[in-house]
């Protein structure tokens, strides 16, 4: 006959969770004027995970100006 002892123990532990998500992708547009300059343009979409209906949704956001240099 096996009789089992039991003892109560507080376990913890570390594990990695995904709290967000980052999306990148690339899109490049060039157009051509008149006199033959080549302008470029990036644009910058942010979209976030709505936890609640699982959807990704357009954060609407300003964003300030970026500067060249």
């Amino acid at each position: 006959m096996n009789i089992t002892i039991r003892q109560e123990r507080l376990v913890t532990h570390k594990e990695w969770v995904v709290t967000d998500e980052v999306r990148i992708g690339s899109l490049t547009r060039s157009t051509r004027p008149r006199n033959h300059l080549f302008l470029n343009k990036e644009e910058v979409i942010v979209e976030r995970l709505d936890p609640e209906s699982g959807e990704w949704c357009v954060v609407e956001e300003e964003l300030p100006p970026a500067r060249a240099g």
